[in-house]
């Protein structure tokens, strides 16, 4: 139904999106984003899921410079520039990037587990596409930056070096056997994330 279809895409893209892209999400947004997205990743119609995947793309880059803000305010101890404008004053910044990390951790483990045999193809390309946008935005510890840019300011944003870990043991072992999955597209996007993680 197209407008079933367009309400769902408005309200994630009002639950994710900021003219500022360093504004955190608040704790009860991720919440939502929690319980939505199991069912937003068997979503079959390709061209809805092409434009999921495109919001979701701007919510990690949102997340990344939400993360490196709040990690220097937390540091420092002092309130974060315009939190006045927030929609969160009520959180420390340092409880704030607690409650990032712990969607992030969150949504790593629930995208790995989406790859296992039997999930369906739609949550197995929803997952890989959206474990690969986080692979790219430099969230790993090794990662110091990225070209996250903000297209109002057209400034990089440093990215917070924290302790979230997309690559995994589990994920290498579910990627492998995807390489023989029925799918071309799932066998392609498994075999580059392979060959990205193999890197030095």
């Amino acid at each position: 139904n197209l407008a079933t279809e367009t309400l769902r895409l408005s309200g994630l893209s009002l639950l994710t999106s900021s003219p500022s892209i360093t504004k955190p999400l608040s704790p009860k947004s991720l919440v939502l984003l929690r319980r939505a997205l199991p069912f937003l990743a068997t979503e079959q119609d390709l061209g809805v899921r092409q434009e999921m995947l495109h919001v979701f793309k701007k919510m990690i880059e949102r997340i990344v410079a939400a993360r490196a803000s709040l990690s220097k305010a937390s540091r420092s101890k002092q309130p974060l520039m315009g939190s006045r404008m927030t929609g969160t004053p009520e959180w420390p910044p340092a409880d704030l990037l607690h409650h990032h990390d712990a969607f992030l951790t969150w949504l790593i483990r629930y995208l790995t587990s989406s790859l296992r045999p039997g999930a369906g193809h739609p949550r197995h390309i929803f997952a890989l596409k959206m474990l690969h946008l986080l692979l790219k935005a430099g969230l790993e510890p090794e990662m110091t930056t990225s070209g996250v840019n903000n297209a109002n300011t057209n400034r990089s944003f440093a990215v917070h070096r924290g302790q979230i870990r997309i690559s995994s043991p589990e994920l290498r072992v579910l990627l492998q056997d995807l390489l023989l999955d029925a799918f071309e597209d799932v066998r392609s996007l498994s075999a580059s994330m392979l060959a990205s993680s193999a890197r030095p």
